[in-house]
């Protein structure tokens, strides 16, 4: 199984990155054999 977890920041409460490390780990924890690789990438500047 291969996923891709692309989220923005949650303004106010979390950045995009720990956003997907949460997704990550809810999806770890019900797929354990599942292998994760991490890969950082930005759109624009936000104005």
């Amino acid at each position: 199984m291969k996923v891709i977890i692309a989220l923005d920041s949650f303004k106010g409460s979390c950045s995009a990155t720990q956003a997907c490390a949460a997704v990550a780990r809810g999806i770890k924890t019900s797929y354990r054999k599942l292998k994760r690789w991490s890969y950082r990438f930005q759109t624009e500047e936000k104005g």
